[in-house]
């Protein structure tokens, strides 16, 4: 999956950039204060994906239909 559309849900979900970093970039939520590390690299695997966003709140449900619609 291409980063730029994760980036983009993690901003829905209420996360800023924070700090770039050699191989990631980091991203905050202000109010939880839970950060994410997303790679640099554009070729990001989808159980990743589903790990940061189960971590970030989302039910399996909204996961799946997110990785299904952007998963071209």
């Amino acid at each position: 999956m291409r980063r730029d559309r994760i980036i983009s849900k993690l901003r829905e979900l209420g996360y800023s950039f924070k700090q770039d970093a050699w191989r990631v970039q980091i991203f905050r939520n202000s109010v939880t204060l839970h950060s994410i590390q997303v790679r640099k690299r554009d070729d990001i695997d989808d159980d990743w994906v589903r790990s940061v966003l189960r971590q970030a709140g989302c039910s399996k449900e909204e996961i799946e239909e997110f990785i299904g619609r952007n998963n071209n």
